[in-house]
């Protein structure tokens, strides 16, 4: 661990690009990664006993997760549904309230049928898509990119986008915090917005996009895909809108040609929901970590809890004096920038 560490700085200061062991082997959730900015944005396992709907995804806890499973069993004990989906009738789909079969490499297909019954349906929760995603931010028809401040004005920011304010009935900023104001972005509908070369074009909120790409999955259409019958996937997704859901994901997916992509839908389908950020929702898949020092392990000085939280402190501190050189930096970005000098690696948090 400390050759892997001493390397690791070294070659971050000399700007080589170098692999890590989850490039290699892919150990991780590509998806959730981009999705969320996080390698695993998972709350503790106990709280799956809040959760009214839990979806084993590609994943078989029942077999490989035995030190956990029981927090499994014990939600649905507490009365919530736990559904198996899987190409296979493993461990989990005998211990669980529901079996749904679906074809290799066709979750996507699955996923995005959901959504669709949850868009047509009239299920989707707009309060939390408008303050907790980006389907409310305007996007060019001309080239398919979000509208940006450096669009409209000379010297503007890229990182700055905009939405269409329904109650004043123009274009507006996005805020830069999840924090709308009186703004309540549009989620349909379209509008021009002029350009800094004086010409205009036509702006939609990718929610209405959205829309019109998911017409493509309709419950029938994606059954011939996923081979999962329509009325099974009509009524998971009607649960899903209207239940606390909690997403198990697997390294199956992650693993596969286009698995991000298998997983954003599968993301997609919480945020058209509500579901993440409250008690018995989200997504996750890692259930390591939870032991004193196995990722410092090679960086303590010495054993004990009083040595990790000096370590932990020395971290702190290190943070504050970048958060006090630019604020807007979030602890991923300060994370990656501290492991390129040395201080410590990717995966110290």
């Amino acid at each position: 661990t400390q050759t892997a560490i001493l390397a690791g700085a070294v070659l971050n200061r000399l700007g080589v690009t170098s692999t890590d062991v989850q490039y290699e082997i892919n150990d991780f959730n590509p998806g959730l990664y981009i999705t969320f900015g996080r390698f695993d944005p998972a709350h503790s396992n106990d709280d799956w006993f809040n959760s009214e709907l839990l979806l084993i995804w590609a994943n078989n806890p029942a077999y490989g997760s035995l030190p956990w499973y029981h927090f499994l069993a014990e939600a649905r004990y507490n009365g919530s549904d736990v559904v198996t989906i899987a190409p296979d009738y493993s461990p989990s789909a005998i211990h669980g309230s529901h079996f749904m079969p679906v074809r290799i490499g066709s979750d996507a297909a699955l996923a995005l049928s959901m959504c669709r019954v949850i868009v047509d349906e009239g299920l989707v929760d707009e309060a939390f898509v408008r303050e907790q995603t980006d389907l409310g931010l305007l996007v060019r028809t001309d080239n398919g990119r979000f509208l940006r401040q450096c669009d409209l004005q000379e010297g503007g920011a890229d990182s700055i986008f905009y939405i269409f304010d329904s109650r004043s009935g123009e274009i507006a900023e996005a805020p830069q915090t999840l924090d709308l104001g009186d703004l309540e972005p549009s989620l349909g509908g379209s509008c021009r917005a002029a350009l800094i070369d004086g010409t205009e074009v036509e702006v939609r909120p990718a929610f209405a996009l959205l829309r019109r790409r998911l017409q493509n999955y309709a419950p029938e259409d994606a059954s011939a895909i996923c081979g999962v019958n329509p009325d099974a996937i009509r009524e998971l997704a009607r649960k899903a809108a209207r239940r606390r859901t909690m997403i198990l994901l697997g390294w199956t997916l992650g693993k596969s040609y286009h698995g991000d992509l298998m997983e954003r839908a599968i993301c997609l389908l919480l945020a058209l929901t509500g579901n993440w950020g409250k008690h018995g929702s989200g997504v996750r898949s890692w259930a390591v970590g939870m032991f004193d020092g196995q990722y410092i392990l090679g960086t303590k000085p010495r054993a004990g809890q009083e040595a990790t939280q000096e370590l932990f402190d020395g971290q702190t501190a290190m943070m504050n004096v970048l958060l006090s050189q630019d604020p807007t930096l979030t602890q991923e970005i300060m994370v990656a920038e501290l492991s390129y000098q040395g201080a410590f690696p990717l995966h110290f948090t």
